[in-house]
This record gives C-alpha cells, structure tokens and sequence, in this order.
C-alpha cells in the first residue's frame, strides 16, 4: 500500500518538474504527497511553502542542493511574494550578479517598490534574505540575471559607496572595465538624482585605473549637463589596480581567472623557495612511472569516489579488460574507470617523454595535453556504448555543481575564455612550483568538463613537476577531507596557503 502512495506522489511530482521545474511552492501538491516524499528523501524544503526535488541518495546537511537551485528559489519566490516588477537586488548585490561573483552572498538584499515593511527570512546553510521598502531608490530601468530583477550595472556603480570600492575592489574593477563607453554611465549619473559624489568618486575610480579620457569625459559631460564641478577622488584603498593593462577585460570569469592567478602566483613566490628543474635519465623517469601507476591509480580514483583494488587496476594495466566478451567488465562503473585511468596515465607518459626528448617545456601545450587526457580517461565508456564519441568533443556544455562545495564553477559559456586565460597563466609562470600548484587549482576551479577534472588537474599537476626533474605526487585517499578543504579555501575564502603547503609538503615527502 505505502508503495502505491510513494508511486502516486512521485507522479504527481514528476508532472510539476515538467511544468515548473525543480523548485515550487509546496500548495502545487497536496500535503500527503509532500509528506511520504520528503520521508523518502525525494523532497528538500527550502523555506516554509517552498520545496525543491533532489534525489533520494542525497545525504542529510548536504548543501548541495541548494546552491544548485539558490537562484531558481529567488527568481520564483521574490515574483511571488512581491510581483514581477515590485523586487530588484540592492546595487551591491546587484554588482556581484554582474561581475559573475561565484558564491551567493550570506545575506542577499532586495529593495521592494511600495507596500511591504522589512522582514528577514531564513535559509538554508546560514543565510538570509533581507527586504526592506525604499520607494525614492528603486530604479527606473532594471535588468535581470539569472531569472532575478537587479540594477543596470551602470545605476549600480552610481549607486555604490565607497566602501564598495574598498571591500570589493575586484568587482568594481571587473564593472568598470567591463564598460566600453562611460557614455552610458554618464547618462545614469545625469537621470539619477543628487550624484555629484559618485560622479567625482567614478571619474576618480577611472582615473586610477588609466583611464584618463574616459575620466575626464565623465567630469565635463557632467559638469556641462548639471553644473556642477566635480572634483575627482580615488575611491580604491591600494596603490595600483588589481588588472595591470587598461584593455576591457574579455569577460568577468576570465577576469577572475587572471586575479586568481597573478595574486596566488604572488603568494606563492613570497611564502616557497621555487622548485630547480634538475637534469632527467629518461630511462629511470619512465620506471619511476611505472612503479608508481598502481599506488596513483588506486589513490586517485578512490577520492573521486571509485571503489577499486590494486588488483582491479593490474587487471587493466595487464590488457585483460575486455568489455565485448566479459559482461562484468561492461557494466562495472569501477572497472572502466580504471580502463580510462591507465589509458590516460600512458597517454601522460608519452607526453613526457616527447618533450623531454624535443626539449620544450610539457607546460606549453597543455591545452592540447588535458583535451588528450580527457578522451583517454572516457574513451571505455564509449567503448561500452554508455557514452557517445561526440560526448569527448569539447568542454561541458551544462552548469555543474560540486557537492560538499560552496564554489560554482563558471557557467558554460564562461569555460572558454576561462581557459584560454588558465593556458595563459602556465606559459608565463616562471615558477615551477606555482606552475604545478596552479595548475591544478584553476583547473578544477573552472571545472571545464562534466566529470575528470579532479583527475586531470593532478596529472597536470605532476607532469609540470616530474619533467622539471621533480618527484611524481601521490595524493592518498586517506588525506582527502585534508585536499578538499585546502582546495575550498583557494576557492571560496581566498586562502591558497593550505594547498601550497599540501603540495610543497608532499613533493618533499615524496623525494625521501
């Protein structure tokens, strides 16, 4: 009986994600149905009156499924609550939507156009909503990003404050020089009432980024228009600009891409001694690797959550996999895994080997080197007919969300212009060891495919290491809540000193 009620409701329920998707308000189901699919794990509610389907393997406080449906929730529940057109996102927020701020903010604020008092609402994983009536500040124009009402980024930048510009200057930044023509900020400045701070704080803020014609465009466009004279201040607390060049940046993923990577290449040459690139026996090298295979098979696979055994693994490195004629090594998720693993780990060797050979530096074409290793890591799965040829062509074409993590990874059509400043960064990188550390972190923090981008990075990682002369690191299943959280630190809390010292720690270890 209680199978047929959980077969009725999850019908029930499959009807409203055709219609509404993934988040909905719970009176679109009747409270028997939202009873037993909760009791079977197939609902998570996110407010009161609010619900989202998950699957029902996901584990209790995993926060994943809310950063995966967070702005699908805001878009539906702000219209909701307070009309299409009565909500935008304060400037600030406003911003961070604009500039592809990654993470959501712990306390997102909403102005309301008339009607309501403020109130406060609670979240899921410790944040807020906040909302409050201020009719004289809501905007005239609004625009919309992910399904939700916010600021043209022209009125939010007139709108902010200074301290703004000093607690988030990579956002303003990003803004700013996302603009081409200061004409279209010049016409917000004009429209909006009582602006001639933030006319002297923008041109000051123009100004320190070299912008100079533009800066003074917008002192005597303003002056001429309002009569007023502005007199230009600096509203950023540093002494140069995070960005070097005066060129508009391409987009706001990539521009965090090269922030992330000119301040943690910075840190790591202040705080590490940089690796020598030592003089390599091809010969001993490659038997190194293969003493090593096993033991990094074994211990990379199992923190991505494979269950494999050494014996698996030597099955594969052996030749003696063969999905055609053996059905378990079909249909076994572990086994092709670990095919594609030690495909793609001699794929890696003879990498290494070519360009120790030619003389050139691996860390020069791994764009070509990561798109190799990816089809290697899948090509058993098409082989097994579970994924089609065409799905090893390209980067990902879909969002993804990383489980245990606060970190998004960019959208798909960021990935691109991510990458290409991810293949930038390698190149210039005199540092091996920031090079290697680097160039595992902004892989996976780009996260440009569907899955094997925890694997790929750390073969990036040690094919930078081991054809400087420096040892191959293994990165065991043991240490891995250890990676993990040194990884969310570089991600979200703008720390990349616990994984610098993971890895530093490690390449020492490993020549013991």
């Amino acid at each position: 009986m209680k199978n047929k009620i959980l077969a009725k409701a999850l019908n029930s329920l499959k009807k409203i994600q055709d219609r509404e998707g993934t988040v909905f308000k719970s009176e679109k189901l009747d409270a028997k149905s939202i009873t037993i699919l909760i009791e079977n794990g197939y609902l998570f509610q996110i407010v009161k009156g609010w619900h989202c389907i998950q699957s029902p393997t996901t584990q209790a406080g995993d926060s994943t499924i809310w950063y995966m449906n967070a702005w699908s929730f805001f878009a539906k529940y702000l219209t909701d609550r307070f009309g299409k057109n009565g909500y935008c996102l304060n400037p600030h927020d406003s911003l961070l939507l604009h500039t592809e701020k990654n993470s959501i903010p712990k306390q997102l604020t909403v102005i309301l156009k008339k009607g309501v008092s403020s109130s406060k609402t609670e979240l899921p994983d410790d944040m807020t909503l906040f909302a409050y009536e201020d009719k004289n500040n809501f905007p005239t124009n609004i625009d919309k990003k992910r399904g939700v009402n916010i600021f043209t980024i022209e009125d939010a930048l007139c709108k902010s404050d200074t301290n703004s510009f000093i607690n988030y200057p990579l956002e303003m930044e990003i803004a700013l020089k996302s603009i081409r023509d200061v004409s279209t900020i010049i016409e917000s400045l004009v429209s909006l009432k009582r602006m001639d701070t933030s006319a002297a704080r923008l041109s000051g803020a123009y100004e320190y980024l070299g912008r100079e014609k533009d800066a003074k465009n917008i002192k005597n466009t303003y002056h001429t228009i309002i009569g007023t004279k502005v007199n230009s201040f600096n509203p950023f607390n540093s002494e140069k600009p995070i960005f070097s060049n005066t060129q508009l940046i391409k987009s706001p993923y990539s521009a965090r891409v090269d922030e992330l990577c000119t301040k943690y290449a910075s840190v790591i040459d202040e705080q590490y001694s940089n690796l020598k690139s030592k003089q390599i026996n091809i010969e001993n090298l490659l038997s190194e690797l293969n003493e090593k295979y096993t033991q990094d098979a074994y211990h990379s696979l199992s923190i991505e959550g494979y269950k494999v055994t050494t014996e698996l693994i030597e099955k594969m490195k052996n030749g003696n996999w063969n999905p055609v004629q053996n059905i378990e090594d079909k249909e076994t998720r572990d086994a092709l895994a670990a095919k594609g693993y030690y495909e793609a780990f001699e794929e890696l060797k003879s990498n290494i080997l070519t360009y120790l050979t030619s003389k050139e530096h691996i860390e020069d074409n791994i764009q070509d080197l990561q798109s190799k290793l990816y089809r290697k890591l899948f090509l058993p799965s098409v082989q097994a007919n579970i994924l089609k040829a065409k799905d090893l062509i390209g980067y990902r074409n879909s969002a993804i969300y990383l489980r245990g993590s606060e970190h998004v990874p960019p959208p798909k059509e960021a990935v691109l212009d991510s990458m290409d400043k991810y293949f930038e960064m390698i190149q210039a990188d005199d540092n091996i060891l920031s090079k290697a550390i680097l160039g595992h972190f902004i892989f996976g923090y780009i996260h440009p495919y569907i899955d094997g981008n925890g694997r790929i990075s750390r073969f990036i990682m040690n094919a930078i290491l081991v054809s400087h002369g420096q040892p191959w690191v293994i990165i065991e299943k043991e240490e891995r809540k250890i990676y993990m959280h040194a990884l969310e630190q570089a991600s979200n809390h703008n720390n990349i000193i616990p994984f610098a010292k993971f890895i530093s720690q490690k390449i020492e270890d490993a020549k013991v």
